[in-house]
């Protein structure tokens, strides 16, 4: 319900004017940011039930804040229904509307790029609902994860900061999925503005300079100008045990994407252009132990971001990587192009399972196209004769509604 409150516009506009000022003091701000990984799920299972998450914003070990889903019934609401509720502890703040609205005091909902600390139209208070289940904040069930501004006093100074949270419609579960804060006391901090990363990622945007990634871990970098690209270095080993992999880019603040190559720098995968909300490649039981390249860059030339970072991160699974198309929640498996049998001498066939094969080109080492192959009637599997190609190593390139896809093959000698 927007009755009785401020104008969103106008506190977006003042904010605008802060995110300036914070600009100015970007060089003193230090960002200490924290990961939630897995993302915390508050879920209520019956009435009465709650889910609680602490947050340690400064990581000193004393909890600072404090989100809550439960399920309540009042005299007042004849039926139970979930409420979202976050506090401050040991006086520290939550960033709300002004007033009170139904008796209430509503959280206020932070975009990415908003800025927290110094905006006099909205109030600090000890806590906040974010959801109530008869009289919904339509802000935070948009399907989208929002900041939640926070103000933490320490030794007489305050440190702005924010938690980053995702309220599913009907108000369960609840996901807390990071938070941050300005180490400089007193100074405002930009929603999902994260690590610093710039000056320890802006020297590899080119493969010679690639940084290392590892399977398992998080990184952060930044496309802090117009046609800046990031290259990382990935060393995989394949794991019996683990025989699935997905490369996920993820926390956007523009719209990037993803491309892998090989050890000779052979584009091999590019990722589906989804927007802001993320990309991923993934492997099921297909990718061999070797080097790779992974290439962060921007769709478009405008599209960077000088002070909020995006998240690249490696996972292995023993279990099929399943499409998600970064909404979180997983639909259909999507196993990749698979070429059988390989090696061969004479026929190969192309299986798509997830999709139609639109288009299908071979290509060689050096990148000279050796067949074109003609296709009606959007197969999913197609049957290729490779008996005239030398032996050696072969990529087909497999175009489909969803982009597409390159796999290896080997032509084997007679």
């Amino acid at each position: 319900m927007k009755n009785g409150l401020i104008d969103r516009k106008i506190l977006l506009k003042y904010s605008g004017m802060i995110a300036g000022l914070l600009a100015m003091h970007k060089a003193q701000a230090q960002i200490v940011y924290t990961d939630i990984d897995p993302d915390s799920v508050l879920d209520n299972t019956g009435y009465s039930d709650y889910a609680q998450q602490f947050v340690d914003l400064n990581n000193d070990g004393v909890f600072d804040f404090s989100i809550i889903s439960r399920i309540v019934s009042t005299s007042y609401d004849t039926n139970a229904g979930n409420v979202v509720g976050a506090s401050g502890l040991d006086g520290n703040k939550v960033l709300n509307y002004d007033g009170y609205l139904e008796c209430k005091c509503w959280v206020f909902e932070n975009n990415s790029g908003d800025s927290i600390g110094g905006n006099p139209y909205l109030f600090w208070r000890s806590g906040g609902l974010l959801f109530y289940f008869s009289f919904q904040m339509d802000y935070w069930i948009d399907g989208f994860a929002h900041y939640m501004g926070v103000r933490l006093r320490h030794n007489g100074n305050y440190y702005y900061g924010w938690i980053r949270l995702k309220i599913l419609s009907g108000g369960n579960p609840t996901k807390v999925k990071d938070y941050a804060y300005n180490l400089a006391p007193n100074e405002p901090i930009t929603s999902g503005q994260m690590l610093p990363c710039g000056d320890g990622f802006e020297n590899n945007n080119v493969f010679e300079k690639a940084k290392p990634l590892q399977t398992g871990h998080t990184y952060h970098g930044l496309i802090d100008i117009a046609g800046d690209k990031d290259f990382f270095k990935w060393h995989y080993i394949s794991d019996p045990e683990k025989p699935n992999v997905q490369i996920r880019l993820f926390d956007l603040p523009k719209n990037y994407n993803l491309r892998l190559f090989d050890s000779d720098k052979v584009l091999i995968a590019q990722s589906v252009n989804t927007g802001v909300e993320g990309e991923e490649i993934f492997y099921n039981n297909s990718l061999s132990s070797g080097d790779y390249f992974i290439m962060v860059y921007p769709k478009d030339q405008d599209q960077f971001d000088s002070v909020n970072c995006y998240s690249i991160q490696i996972k292995s699974s023993q279990h099929p990587i399943l499409r998600t198309s970064f909404t979180e929640n997983a639909d259909v498996a999507s196993p990749p192009v698979t070429i059988y049998p390989n090696p061969s001498n004479n026929f190969i066939t192309v299986s798509k399972t997830d999709g139609f094969i639109m288009e299908l080109t071979v290509n060689d080492l050096s990148g000279r196209e050796v067949i074109k192959a003609c296709v009606d009637n959007n197969p999913s599997h197609l049957s290729l004769d490779v008996s005239k190609l030398p032996a050696g190593i072969y990529f087909a390139r497999v175009t489909g509604d969803d982009g597409f896809v390159i796999a290896k093959f080997i032509r084997g000698s007679r």
